[in-house]
């Protein structure tokens, strides 16, 4: 199975978490601001040569 790459903003009370997932291996960084959390996963996206939006199947989500 080929993992695909993408990355999601997850919103929560007060923080705006940013996960990465890269060839199989997920990151999540934290944010206090929702500007700064949608700065950073702009910017991995664009790291990762990814559209503005991508929403991964089920199948592709990293086995945790």
């Amino acid at each position: 199975m080929t993992l695909c790459d993408f990355v999601s903003i997850i919103v929560a009370p007060d923080r705006w978490n940013v996960r990465v997932v890269e060839q199989g291996v997920m990151i999540e960084r934290e944010f206090l601001t929702e500007s700064h959390a949608l700065a950073w996963a702009s910017g991995q996206r664009i790291r990762l040569n990814l559209p503005d939006l991508t929403i991964p199947f089920p199948d592709q989500m990293p086995q945790v």
